[in-house]
This record gives structure tokens, sequence and C-alpha cells, in this order.
């Protein structure tokens, strides 16, 4: 597994998303889904900025990968207080907008986009690990 640490601010959203993107790409992995992947990422890294670390500026976020022969796993870590977004209640999407309550729909868009999501929590640290399933470049 290949891993790396970041603050945890928004300017180290392109800087992870551009090492997810290479370690794919170097795994001979077809990044043609990159969209998709930019955009889980994104949303991941976002809600462990705003929820994890909102009361502090000092929080790390350390991103794990495993390039598989068909899939890309990548795991988040981060030291905020325990939070299984798996077990969080889906949002209403059949309300209209005006009805919904704020907040959810970017982990249910996450959870729709990823072909597998495990939560855990070890050592103190949330670890989510998304995977998602990649073509061989040939």
């Amino acid at each position: 597994m290949t891993q790396n640490r970041w603050p945890a601010t928004l300017n180290s959203l392109a800087s992870i998303q551009a090492f997810i993107e290479t370690t794919a790409a170097q795994a001979g992995l077809d990044t043609s889904n990159s969209p998709s992947i930019s955009l889980i990422v994104e949303e991941i890294i976002v809600n462990i900025i705003s929820h994890a670390y909102k009361d502090t500026d000092t929080g790390i976020i350390t991103i794990g990968l495993e390039p598989t022969k068909e899939a890309l796993s990548i795991s988040f870590s981060d030291t905020g207080p325990p939070f299984n977004p798996l077990k969080a209640d889906p949002p209403d999407i059949t309300k209209a907008i005006d009805e919904r309550e704020i907040g959810g729909l970017g982990l249910f868009m996450v959870m729709q986009m990823a072909d597998e999501i495990k939560y855990s929590r070890h050592d103190n640290q949330n670890i989510l690990t998304v995977t998602i399933h990649m073509a061989k470049d040939i």
C-alpha cells in the first residue's frame, strides 16, 4: 500500500487528487473514470475537513492507495471523533428540494458511485476505504 499524509485543508485537495491519479496510472489502471474518482475524493476530503476537524486547524488526512489488477482502493484516515458514515441515515431523495434536510447527499452520492465502502476505527482513527473497479490499460 502506498501512503501519504496532508494537512486537513482545502489547499491539499489538488495534491491528494494528483497523488491518487498518478498512483493509479503507474499501476497501469485505466483512469478514464477519473472524474468519478475525483468527485468521490473531493466529497470525502471536504467532509473530513468540515466535520472531523471543524474545531481545529491542525488536522491530518492520511491517504492509502492499494491498486490491484482491476480496482483501486483508497483509504481515508483522520483522527476526528468516531463517525461511521455507513450508519448515517440516507437522505430522503423523494422529498422536494426545499423540503429536504441539509447534508447527506454527498455521502449518498459516494455510496452510489463506489463499488465497495468499508469503515473501521483503529488507534483513534476513522478509516474509510473506498474501492472502485477499473479496467487495466492495454
